[in-house]
């Protein structure tokens, strides 16, 4: 039975999740073409991976299946593709996107004096997104790696302890994204620059949250840097849980959503004084 009071707080917010949703909906044919972009993404860098085993096979005159690069040989290096697309889907809370939208069209001060807590609704017209995200992207992608694994008798090392892991880390994941991209959309008050902020915050997350490579493959010194940074929280280590990387090291793993639980204190911290400031930077200009 839902307390009163909690039930109360879910009607007030949830409706900004259907509504978040049901644009997905109305907007179908833009995101049939965005999942054909992703499929097609997904393809290249498939073979993009296989040709540079192949090349590395090729000079050094061994079978393609015994070639490392790094900790990664070509069957986790296609399981990583596949995951990171996943792990992708299913923590894209991109409140910067709404925020951005509500300061274009002038709706930011209408919202701000509502009975209703911005960052709460951003958060659950976020969640709206990353739900239909995971029904959109995540869940092809997981049946495409099924699809492929049944075929080429690829192994799937996550066991039980990973899989627990691998949950608790997609949610804190899914948190520190949510706050990365409210920090970003809070730069939109100072800049007025929404599109140079989006290009600012794809370019690093893209380096740093391991979707271009695997940040294992840095230099020791970029990879220790961007191990502990905010963005490789929110792909890169649920994909190593899922990898199986910590499967026989509980310490390691415990450690691993030590430092995400330490970012989301840090970025919640923040971002709350931070948006303490942008309002009343709102109120000046407004005024």
């Amino acid at each position: 039975m839902i307390h009163p009071k909690r039930g109360a707080f879910l009607r007030r917010y949830l409706p900004f999740t259907r509504g978040a949703m049901e644009e997905y909906l109305t907007y179908r044919f833009r995101f049939f073409f965005w999942l054909l972009f992703e499929f097609f993404y997904l393809f290249i860098a498939y073979f993009l991976w296989k040709g540079i085993f192949g090349a590395h096979a090729a000079s050094q005159g061994i079978p393609l299946a015994d070639v490392q690069i790094g900790a990664y040989d070509f069957s986790t290096m296609v399981l990583y593709v596949f995951f990171e697309r996943i792990v992708f889907g299913l923590t894209s809370m991109q409140a910067s996107n709404y925020m951005e939208d509500d300061i274009d069209q002038g709706n930011i001060a209408m919202r701000l004096i509502k009975p209703l807590d911005y960052r709460t609704q951003l958060f659950f017209q976020s969640l709206g997104s990353t739900v239909m995200n995971t029904l959109i992207f995540s869940f092809p992608f997981a049946i495409g790696l099924l699809v492929y694994a049944t075929q080429t008798g690829l192994a799937l090392s996550a066991g039980p302890i990973s899989l627990v892991f691998f949950t608790l880390s997609l949610v804190f994941g899914g948190i520190i994204n949510y706050l990365i991209s409210f920090a970003f959309g809070l730069l939109i008050f100072l800049t007025i620059n929404s599109f140079g902020m989006w290009q600012l915050k794809e370019a690093v997350e893209r380096v740093f949250s391991g979707n271009l490579i695997p940040i294992a493959l840095f230099p020791l010194w970029l990879r220790t840097t961007s191990g502990f940074l905010p963005f490789a929280q929110t792909r890169y280590v649920p994909i190593l849980f899922i990898l199986g990387t910590y499967e026989n090291d509980i310490a390691g793993g415990i450690w691993a959503l030590g430092v995400q639980l330490i970012w989301i204190v840090v970025l919640y911290l923040v971002t709350t004084l931070a948006w303490s400031k942008a309002t009343r930077r709102i109120v000046v200009q407004g005024g």
